[in-house]
């Protein structure tokens, strides 16, 4: 594989799961901020379906990676609308949630994709790669949120730092 496509594929990723949270907005059946697409279940199911093809493949893996932290992005500047009445996760045939536990699942989420895209990365250059891609996306993703970039920055320094290699245990 080339040294450009797994930087476009990983871009790629990046795109994508940065607006794909939003896709809720154009189906019929899903309000904004659905649960099915504000949070960790399909991420979850794009990395469980990566494992189950070759975790090893190197494009699949760096496009996984991108959309997960990307994903991570979103939620973070997601904690923070500017009115939680309409920044409630809603449940399908349930309705909208309380505040809390909008911000609860939004904030799991942000761990859960930055700890599954941290676990995805094979190599320290990888790793920077990922990094220069997260800092980008939040940077794209701030200039349309001016007053919530410290606050979305601030959840994903936390987030980051509990998701730490060094802090966490690999399960063999």
């Amino acid at each position: 594989m080339s040294r450009v496509l797994p930087i476009l594929l990983l871009a790629a990723g990046c795109a994508i799961g940065r607006r794909f949270a939003d896709i809720d907005q154009s189906l019929p059946l899903l309000e904004h901020r659905s649960i099915l697409t504000h949070g960790f279940l399909l991420p979850l199911l794009l990395v469980t379906l990566l494992r189950r093809g070759s975790e090893r493949e190197h494009g699949a893996r760096l496009f996984t990676i991108g959309f997960l932290l990307a994903s991570a992005v979103h939620l973070a500047f997601d904690l923070f609308p500017r009115d939680w009445s309409h920044g409630s996760i809603v449940i399908p045939m349930w309705g909208r949630t309380s505040p809390m536990f909008s911000f609860a699942w939004m904030a799991v989420g942000i761990v859960v994709c930055l700890d599954l895209a941290i676990g995805l990365i094979q190599a320290p250059r990888e790793g920077w790669l990922c990094a220069v891609a997260a800092v980008a996306v939040f940077a794209i993703t701030a200039q349309h949120e001016p007053y919530y970039a410290l606050t979305g920055g601030a959840a994903l320094v936390v987030a980051a730092v509990v998701c730490a290699p060094g802090l966490r245990r690999r399960h063999v």
